[in-house]
Parts: structure tokens; sequence; C-alpha cells
């Protein structure tokens, strides 16, 4: 049996940010080869609307002071 490991807030703040990155790169250029540059600002746009939704949704947010996500976790 596979042990599954218990993360922090950041870690996981950190594996999602890493998945966001990576789909957005390939699936960006896929869109402004096909599309053009408009379109993979939108979805670049659209990508990042719905991280900030899923941050808002565990208790995190973001700070434009500071230019950096806060979670109001331990």
């Amino acid at each position: 049996m596979v042990e599954i490991p218990e993360l922090s807030r950041e870690e996981i703040q950190k594996i999602a940010s890493e998945m966001f990155v990576g789909i957005l790169a390939g699936t960006g250029a896929f869109i402004r080869q096909k599309l053009g540059p408009e379109a993979g600002d939108e979805l670049g746009t659209m990508a990042a609307q719905g991280c900030a939704m899923n941050l808002t949704a565990i208790g995190c947010g973001y700070s434009a002071e500071i230019r950096a996500p806060l979670c109001n976790h331990e």
C-alpha cells in the first residue's frame, strides 16, 4: 500500500503553482500558435483568475502591496 504524505499549505501552494505554470505554458503555446497572441493572453488571464479563486477558497489570498500570495493558515 502506498503511503500518502500530509502536505503543509506552503507545499500545496508550491505544487499548485508548479502545475499551473506547466499546464499554462504548454496550453498557452498551442493556443498562441493556433489562434494568435490575443487568445493566449485571454487564456492566461482566465487561468490566473481560476487560480486566485482556488487560493481564496482554501483561505489564501494575494497581496498587491508585496506582490505575493498570502495564506491565513499555519
